[in-house]
């Protein structure tokens, strides 16, 4: 629902200070992970106007899901030098995207979230 910009900080800032916080080890990957998963996100939904389809709300979701796994894949095998982790973790995080992309759907398709959100955004 945000532009890029906005979206990159903040979801980028708010994960990064979430791990700051109360899990510091990844903080830099998931700053960095969630900053590009929003943005291509963001970007790919297209203009904050009007409602975007389901077809590309899925597909947005999507690349940003394939943008999650593979930099948290990744971020594990650099911070803790261990490939096996990452691959370990990995149907954990397929899960975590899967049921996170079925509530957004839900949320911004059948709720009024979005369009409170334009007229908030729109004053």
């Amino acid at each position: 629902m945000f532009p890029p910009l906005e979206a990159v900080i903040v979801a980028s800032i708010g994960s990064f200070l979430g791990d700051f916080f109360f899990y510091p080890a990844p903080m830099f990957v998931t700053l960095v992970t969630h900053g590009l998963q929003a943005l291509a996100i963001s970007w790919l939904v297209g203009p904050k106007a009007t409602k975007a389809s389901k077809s590309r709300v899925w597909f947005a979701m999507s690349v940003g899901a394939i943008i999650d796994i593979v930099g948290y894949g990744l971020g594990r095998a650099f911070v803790y030098a261990n490939p096996q982790y990452a691959i370990l973790k990995l149907p954990f995080d397929v899960l975590a995207v899967v049921l996170s992309m079925v509530v957004v759907s839900v949320i911004y398709f059948n709720t009024s979230l979005f369009k409170d959100f334009q007229t908030y955004w729109n004053r």
